[in-house]
Parts: structure tokens; sequence; C-alpha cells
């Protein structure tokens, strides 16, 4: 599903406001969580693998979740960001991934302003008025459970390769677009030269002209062989 543009605005300005020496950011970071039930589970993906209890238990099962921005913070830790934009989006029954030691929501100061009263005492609230996003409450830190910071460790690490290979790819298909347009750029010049030629052939006394025109013509024709064997 592709973000709102209101999403990639707030997205954006937390990525660049609150980057700095010593914190880390990762825009939708992929992580595994163990739930039972319809309630995630208080341990470790380790734990739930290796303490025979769990596998007693019914209903259990373990879910990919995406936070919207995972911060580490040299001082503070882990920081999760959740980014709601709506009221209808604050009340959806989408996986709110509040896994750090502060979490946070980043919301319009309209919406903050229509569920203040709503927000859970832990979690922190920035408001963005268009331009930039402002502390309206601090979280309250919270202890994370054992195991959790190598699943975060894991989860960044594998998510900000993801975000490298797009990036990688986003500038591929811009050099491909820019030789693409330089090559039709070389065929047309290619094309106004050939026909320069043909009307000079027309006229008398130009074989001096014709000359310097094939050498011309025979160079842009190398470089535009050259540049259709790039792949």
């Amino acid at each position: 599903m592709s973000k709102s543009i209101l999403t990639l605005e707030i997205e954006n300005q937390a990525l660049k406001q609150f980057s700095k020496m010593g914190v880390f950011m990762c825009p939708e970071c992929t992580l595994e969580r163990v739930w039972i039930g319809d309630e995630p589970a208080n341990v470790s993906l380790k734990e739930f693998h290796s303490n025979p209890k769990y596998m007693q238990i019914e209903g259990k099962h373990i879910r990919t979740e995406i936070v919207d921005i995972l911060e580490l913070n040299s001082q503070k830790g882990w920081c999760c960001y959740e980014i709601k934009i709506s009221k209808s989006d604050f009340h959806s029954r989408a996986i709110k991934s509040f896994v750090g030691e502060y979490n946070y929501y980043l919301m319009p100061d309209e919406l903050y302003k229509q569920v203040k009263n709503e927000i859970e005492k832990d979690i922190g609230v920035y408001s963005y008025n268009g331009q930039y996003l402002y502390l309206k409450k601090k979280a309250r830190k919270q202890k994370i459970i054992d195991g959790m910071n190598e699943q975060l460790y894991y989860g960044m690490v594998r998510s900000l390769n993801r975000e490298r290979i797009k990036q990688r790819d986003k500038i591929k298909i811009f050099y491909y677009s820019q030789l693409n347009e330089y090559k039709l750029k070389l065929y047309d010049e290619i094309r106004i030269k050939n026909n320069e030629r043909w009307n000079l052939k027309k006229l008398q006394n130009q074989e001096k002209d014709i000359e310097q025109l094939d050498i011309e013509i025979d160079t842009l024709e190398d470089v535009y062989k050259v540049l259709q064997n790039i792949k």
C-alpha cells in the first residue's frame, strides 16, 4: 500500500529533524514478534524457540511487523515512531509496534487535538504543523523484553540493507533514463547531419564539407553503437 503525501512529509521531516551525531534511523523497519492470540507476548524469539513451556500454548504465532521509523539513540536506546494522519488511522486495528525504550506517535496538529486524551500514558507525541515536528508529550521509558535488543539490531540491519538496494535501484533507473535521453539526442544529431550531408551532395564543390561531415557522422555513430550495448 502506497503512503499518502502527508505520511511521507512527516516521515521525511522526522528523518531530517531527529538525525544527529549518535542517532541512527531506519524507515519501515521490519521485525518479528511472538503473539499469543490477539496480543503480543512478552517474550523474545530466542526464548520462544528454546523454552519448552511455549510448546504447549495454543494460538501462538510469529508476526512480521513494521515500525514506521526505528531509531537507535546512543543516549536513549531504542525509539519507535508510529505515524498517524487521521482519526480513523489512529483508531484502526493496525499493529502499533511500540517495542522500544521510548515510543512516540507522529501526527498532524489537528489530529493531536482530537485524540490527545486517548493516548496511552507511556507513549509520547510529536505533532506536525506542516513544517516541523514539535514535542507535545514526552514518552516514559519502558523496559524492553530480554532478547528484543538483538531482534531490533537484526531488523534495523536487514531494513537498512533493503533501503540501500532501493536507493541503488533508484540511481540505476535515473542513470538509464539519462542515458536513453542522451541516446535520443545523439540519434537526432546523426539524422540532422545525414540530412545536411545529403543536401550538400546536391551542390557542387562541397567535397571538403562533405568529408568533414562524414568524419563527424562516423564518430557519432561509433558512440551511439557503444551506448546501445550498455545494459
